[in-house]
């Protein structure tokens, strides 16, 4: 489960966490229903750690 240190309402980081838990099934149910073999899918998702992707969820100021 993905856990989250900021001062949020319970209730809001629980339905945060349900969202990002929902997305995640949704990305591996298109990634099977594309062909690629169910093994593979849940291995490679497994390997990812989540909470160690905080830089990834920073927003990145745009330079025009």
């Amino acid at each position: 489960m993905i856990k989250f240190t900021d001062k949020l309402p319970f209730t809001c980081v629980r339905f945060i966490v349900k969202y990002i838990e929902e997305n995640i099934e949704n990305f591996n149910t298109r990634l099977i229903s594309r062909g690629y073999p169910e093994q593979m899918v849940e291995k490679t998702l497994r390997k990812v750690k989540y909470k160690d992707r905080k830089e990834a969820l920073k927003q990145k100021s745009r330079i025009a």
